[in-house]
């Protein structure tokens, strides 16, 4: 068990890999054991993950979707303690107690039918596909070489204090925001995705309309490019907000994103821009 990697993919999937031997419990068949892993606890699930930041960096709650898919122990699950493998749940959510500045240190607590319980996990490695950007999970702003979201930097008189942003009088039409972390891009919507940020309003502030355009690279090498919809950030209290974006010509990959606001001179709070890549569906051959 203390040997099992778990994998955050930038495009929301979740991996285990339990090894050849795992810890088995009695709903399993053992009796606090290493053995083979037992369906449906046996990594082969095809899983997803998505995570609610709190006020603060290292509050939140950390969901894995899929039957069988779990972090520490599998018997435990939200209110329960499974009694056999059959009980798996579509999903489960974890607190975060802890997320290391450097992304490299997760703590996750649950509470199960018996209690609490608490699992700790350090970060051994990340990866980076072909396509749809790091595979890096969970993480802080800051350190782009693993986190999973979007850095920005303002550009033609666009400005940015902080995760504030605004696009003042005196500022170019086109003025905005673009993404400088690398490890994300590039980016392919055969199957769509998402994008996923935290967003207010400031103290006396108004509500901002918010957009994002993805282009095959820098202008003026950008075609072809699309833009997103419009979301409206409105209350000074955090919330969470999510575009769809629709499935684009298989062809085409983007390595561009802009950070665009729609009305001038009102500031808006954005943070952790997730932009996830929709997986072929489980019944398509690529």
């Amino acid at each position: 068990m203390f040997d099992d990697v778990v994998t955050f993919g930038i495009d929301g999937t979740f991996s285990q890999d339990l090894g050849d031997d795992t810890f088995l419990e009695a709903f399993q068949g053992g009796s606090e054991n290493c053995g083979a892993a037992v369906a449906p606890h046996d990594g082969t699930a095809l899983a997803t993950w998505s995570e609610v930041r709190g006020s603060g960096d290292t509050s939140g709650t950390l969901t894995i979707s899929g039957v069988g898919a779990h972090l520490g122990l599998p018997r435990i699950a939200n209110g329960i303690d499974l009694s056999a493998p059959a009980d798996a749940p579509n999903s489960i959510t974890y607190d975060i107690a802890l997320l290391s500045e450097d992304g490299k240190n997760l703590t996750v607590q649950i509470e199960s039918g018996s209690g609490w319980w608490q699992y700790k996990y350090v970060k051994v490695g990340s990866t980076v596909p072909d396509v749809g950007g790091s595979t890096a999970g969970p993480g802080p702003e800051g350190d782009t070489d693993s986190s999973p979201y979007a850095a920005w930097s303002a550009f033609d008189g666009a400005t940015k204090d902080g995760d504030t942003y605004t696009w003042p009088t005196g500022s170019q039409d086109w003025a905005g925001f673009e993404n400088t972390n690398a490890a994300l891009v590039p980016y392919n919507f055969q199957y769509g995705g998402t994008i996923t940020f935290t967003g207010a309003v400031p103290s006396g502030g108004s509500d901002v309309p918010v957009g994002f355009t993805f282009e095959r690279s820098k202008y003026p090498e950008h075609e072809p490019l699309f833009d997103s919809d419009n979301v409206t950030v409105s209350g000074e209290a955090e919330q969470t907000y999510t575009i769809t974006i629709a499935a684009r010509p298989a062809d085409q990959t983007y390595s561009s994103i802009l950070m665009k606001l729609k009305e001038r001179d009102k500031s808006v709070i954005i943070k952790d821009v997730l932009i996830v890549a929709s997986p072929a569906p489980a019944d398509t051959t690529v």
